[in-house]
């Protein structure tokens, strides 16, 4: 009895050991979890969002400078400033102004500050109306005036602050945030007037509000709110709310004031490009954070329910020594049970020796089998990938079309017909056209099985694979270093050896953005030791930890962080090479990165007349 409550208590003293530092391991395993997860998804979140605002922004302003220098260029207006006749100008104002329903005002005002041609609309939407002459006003010393007249630049154009829209002197009630552009107007290179339009904000600035996971605010130079994600605190400069940045963000105002970009814990600010000296500055604050709370709190829920689990589950250890010794009973039974098994095993061994070859055979067939579904899955991968990259590169051209045909086609309704520049834009469209045929053959090309061996250099197979995968590198902002040094002539597999190596440069790429490394860089190179020829791909993104490098090859081991790995490029790649080209893969770390190699020896490729895949 005594030497069972011993080994009760031993076991209670384990128990009791073992629950403590499980919850120790809890409580700072999952706090460093989280806390690192959040960190890292919202700060590359926030830095994409706030890209995305700052892109929609800069084509909602631009788009209002692409009209006025329009209009300027137009036989029309040039027709109406050389014989003041309004009949066509007030068609085509207005027509401008249609196609924007964010225009609120197009104007026209001569070298005297007279407004000569005005557009009003009153709300977003709503329908455009020409001014009558009797209600023209003289602008001639207000600042847009002044600051616009003053411009010497055909090509400059100037831009307001953003600020809310004042008639006869007073805020315009409800308010209306405006942004208003303006370019001088000239006449045998003298200025004779400016053209200004007033934008509606509101749309814009009411898009941004509403992200739902993001608070975002806008401030001026000063620190004042211009937009805030409680309304109460919006236009702070205009409506005297005495509410800045200063006292929002306490511990990180100064930063904010000080720097173009600025990376926080907890937010994200980054100058805005409008040449008005307002210096408007985006920041974004993600609500995630408030999830986080949440979060914290249930992981102490968890853990106290952890910890009151550990403590009645006491009793069962209690019950569990007292009912060990029926445990000896037990063990002798299985003991008995064990040696007649052990007599039926051996049985079943001599049985399976006498078919042995037969069972080696079925093996062997089921691992080609499985060899043949691990390519198939990695076919299917690299062609997922290979949709990816077509998107990629015909995005640009399709751009590029719809851009000429859009100048075109604004053209030919505001008079401009030039033969010479339709003809010069419809080559542009003829070219843009064949480079997606080419990038279609390409692609087309690349999943063709070639089955006999070609004379291939292994620049070109490099140079290929870059015209599937530069334009995915280039956007990425990745540099490309190069050296070539070998040129010799190899018989081998094209595709196959362009597979492997548009697998290692993805790999490459993948790891670079993983990390987030500055300046992003791969380097390739080919050269010849003695009769051996070398093709090296590496990068700068620190190399592979040395614990997992004799991994690294193996069928379905993946270091992807974003899951979507299927564990099968390397192992792949290697087969390829070693077992159906003839030659060797290998990796090895330097200083920098990573540095897979691919060797050939022109007498072993003698050996593979004919590929196994």
């Amino acid at each position: 009895m005594l030497e069972k409550l011993s080994f009760r208590n031993r076991l209670l003293l384990s128990y009791l050991l073992y629950g403590t530092a499980l919850v120790i391991v809890a409580i700072f395993t999952m706090g460093k979890i989280s806390e690192e997860n959040i960190k890292k998804s919202s700060q590359k979140e926030v830095i994409k969002e706030l890209a995305e605002q700052k892109a929609f922004f800069d084509q909602y302003t631009k788009d209002a400078e692409k009209k006025l220098f329009a209009i300027r260029d137009s036989k029309i207006f040039k027709q109406y400033l050389s014989n003041n006749s309004d009949s066509n100008i007030v068609e085509l104002f207005s027509y401008i102004t249609n196609t924007s329903a964010d225009i609120m005002q197009l104007r026209y005002l001569d070298k005297n500050g007279f407004e000569k041609i005005r557009i009003d609309r009153a709300d977003y939407n709503s329908a455009p109306i020409l001014i009558p002459n009797n209600k023209l006003q003289n602008k001639l010393h207000r600042y847009y005036f002044e600051e616009i007249i003053q411009l010497n630049d055909k090509e400059k154009s100037w831009y307001s602050k953003i600020d809310l829209n004042i008639e006869q002197g007073q805020i315009e009630k409800p308010i209306k945030p405006v942004l208003r552009v303006g370019i001088p107007v000239f006449v045998k290179n003298k200025k004779v007037g400016i053209l200004i339009i007033n934008i509606f904000m509101k749309y814009f600035l009411n898009k941004m509000s509403n992200l739902s996971l993001y608070n975002i605010y806008l401030i001026d130079k000063d620190g004042n709110f211009i937009i805030h994600p409680q309304k109460k605190y919006n236009w702070g400069k205009y409506l005297n709310t005495k509410y800045t940045v200063k006292n929002h963000f306490k511990d990180s105002y100064q930063k904010i004031l000080n720097s173009d970009e600025y990376i926080g814990e907890r937010l994200y600010s980054k100058l805005i490009d409008l040449d008005n000296g307002e210096n408007i500055k985006m920041i974004f604050e993600p609500k995630f954070y408030k999830v986080q709370e949440q979060i914290q709190k249930q992981v102490n829920e968890m853990l106290f329910i952890m910890i009151l689990m550990i403590l009645l589950s006491f009793p069962v250890a209690y019950i569990f020594s007292l009912k060990f010794g029926n445990l000896k009973e037990k063990v002798d039974k299985l003991n008995d049970l064990l040696e007649l098994k052990v007599e039926e095993k051996t049985k079943k061994l001599q049985e399976l020796n006498e078919t042995l070859e037969q069972r080696v055979k079925e093996e062997v067939d089921k691992n080609t089998q499985k060899e043949k579904q691990m390519l198939h899955q990695s076919r299917l991968a690299q062609m997922g990938e290979m949709i990816s990259m077509i998107a990629h590169q015909w995005r640009q051209p399709l751009s590029a079309i719809s851009s000429t045909a859009g100048v075109m086609k604004l053209d030919i309704m505001m008079g401009n017909y030039n033969k010479k520049f339709f003809e010069k834009s419809l080559d542009k469209i003829s070219d843009y056209s064949q480079h997606l045929s080419s990038t279609i053959d390409d692609f087309r090309g690349f999943f063709k099985d070639n089955k006999e061996q070609t004379k291939i250099r292994l620049e070109d197979i490099i140079e290929s694979s870059l015209e599937i995968i530069g334009s995915t590198l280039n956007s990425n902002n990745i540099k490309l270093v190069k050296n070539y040094e070998c040129n010799e002539i190899l018989n081998s597999y094209p595709n196959k050896l362009k597979q492997v190596v548009l697998n290692l440069i993805k790999n490459a790429e993948d790891v670079l953005l993983e990390h987030n490394i500055e300046n992003p860089t791969i380097y390739l190179s080919t050269y010849k030791v003695n009769k051996s020829c070398f093709l090296e791909i590496s990068d700068n993104a620190g190399g592979v930890p040395d614990d997992i490098m004799d991994k690294i090859f193996d069928p379905y081991f993946s270091t992807k962080k974003n899951k979507d790995g299927t564990g099968l490029g390397l192992y792949m790649s290697k087969t390829i090479i070693e077992e159906h080209c003839g030659g060797k893969l290998e990796c090895q770390n330097d200083e920098d990165g990573a540095v897979f190699k691919i060797v050939f020896v022109p007498e072993e490729l003698d050996k593979f007349k004919k590929g196994k895949i």
